[in-house]
């Protein structure tokens, strides 16, 4: 089963569940946001892998589950630092701190 990230719109700010996501080399990740139509930014074109490419953008659609996209095998262990722009209220979304996926 995939690991979930959801990013919620309440009122004008968008938040991100969970903040921090543990994943391991071979896991599925997918997004899904709620109140929002929202672009995923990851900085690391080494972490996701979508059918054999990297990935690094992902434009969701509100209320539209991602595709599931990889971790990549050959990831080195630790944080990987993400970002969610949520188009309704012109912001970042954020969560207990930036939200980072961590292998292990």
């Amino acid at each position: 089963m995939p690991q979930r990230v959801r990013v919620i719109k309440r009122q004008n700010r968008c938040t991100i569940h969970p903040a921090n996501l543990q994943i391991q080399k071979g896991d599925k990740v997918n997004f899904r946001v709620f109140g929002s139509d929202a672009t995923v930014f990851v900085p690391n074109d080494l972490l996701l892998d979508r059918t054999g490419n990297p990935v690094q953008v992902l434009p969701l659609s509100d209320g539209v589950k991602s595709e599931d996209y990889t971790v990549k095998q050959g990831v080195t262990d630790g944080p990987y630092p993400y970002a969610i722009y949520c188009k309704e209220v012109n912001d970042f979304a954020e969560g207990n701190s930036s939200p980072t996926m961590i292998v292990e």
